[in-house]
Parts: structure tokens; C-alpha cells; sequence
């Protein structure tokens, strides 16, 4: 709503939301909202508002889901000796997943520094890609397990190839 009412307040002449015009700030733009609604909102916010440049900062791998397809990257990167800069990351986010951006140069994360920081057995830890795979490979290995528990000979023609009939 206060984005609205500055933008009317700016620009009186303008009927359509469409045709506003300017540039947006929005520091942590995850902050408060649901994670479906921080990966929508990158996208809403450029469909409802597209002469509007929106500059976001955001601590939250889950707004990059989201990204429209034109977006550039920056990487803020502070120190005493040379203080504040900007780096532009060049990178196709579409098709990345939150682990992958995670530990791309946006945010810098280590994967094996965190994987060792919280799991002493690496065997452990789960390389999924969704909740459902966890849920469908948990399933095979309580299968596994009750049939290697049943004492059951595999079926002969349990490995071998069908071949087509003709």
C-alpha cells in the first residue's frame, strides 16, 4: 500500500499502475513474509511495476527463486582496508535450487564446511532435492530392509531385461 501511495503522490497524472515510473529501494525484502510469498514477490513486484527498477537487498536465498529473468546480481562486500564494494555475479538462476545458490559466489557458502559443522557421519546426510523424494527413497529402504528381514530369495527374473513382443 505505501509503495502505491507514494508512487500516486509522485506521479498524480498516472492512471495505471503500469506506467509509474522510478526507482525502488527495498532492503530485506524477505523479512516478514512467508517463503512462497519471497519467491513471488521478486516477480509481482516487476509485472505490476514494469517501467520501475526495484534495487533489493536480501539475506534469503528464496527471493532468487523467483527473480524475474532480467535481473542483475551484486554482491556487497565489506572490509576496513578496502571498504565497501559491489561485485556483479553473473549467473543463470532459473534453473538453480536454493542448495546450489546457497553455495554459489552470491552467497558463499562452503557445502562441506556446513555438511561437517552439523553432521559428524556424512552417510547421514540427505541429498534429496525435495521433501517427496525423501519421503519416496524412505519408503524403498523400509522395503529393502523388510524383505532382506523376510529371508526371501529375490525372484530369478527379477533383474533380467523384458524384451519386446512382437
Amino acid at each position: 500500500g505505501d509503495l502505491l501511495i507514494r508512487f500516486y503522490q509522485q506521479q498524480p497524472y498516472v492512471n495505471d499502475p503500469n506506467e509509474f515510473c522510478g526507482l525502488v529501494l527495498i532492503d530485506e525484502l524477505d523479512l516478514h513474509f512467508h517463503p512462497k510469498l519471497q519467491r513471488r514477490l521478486p516477480k509481482l513486484l516487476s509485472d505490476v511495476f514494469p517501467q520501475v527498477q526495484f534495487i533489493v537487498s536480501t539475506h534469503s536465498v528464496i527471493p532468487f527463486l523467483g527473480a524475474p529473468a532480467n535481473s542483475v546480481f551484486l554482491k556487497v562486500t565489506r572490509n576496513k582496508t578496502a571498504g565497501i564494494q559491489l561485485e556483479r555475479i553473473n549467473i543463470e538462476i532459473q534453473n538453480l535450487l536454493p542448495n546450489s545458490i546457497l553455495t554459489s559466489p552470491i552467497f558463499d557458502l562452503d557445502g562441506e564446511e556446513i555438511t561437517q559443522e552439523n553432521n559428524k557421519n556424512m552417510d547421514d546426510i540427505r541429498m534429496e532435492d525435495t521433501y517427496d523424494e525423501i519421503e519416496s527413497v524412505d519408503k524403498i529402504k523400509a522395503r529393502l530392509k523388510a524383505f532382506e528381514e523376510s529371508g526371501r530369495d529375490f525372484p530369478d527374473d527379477l533383474f533380467e531385461i523384458e524384451t519386446e513382443r512382437t
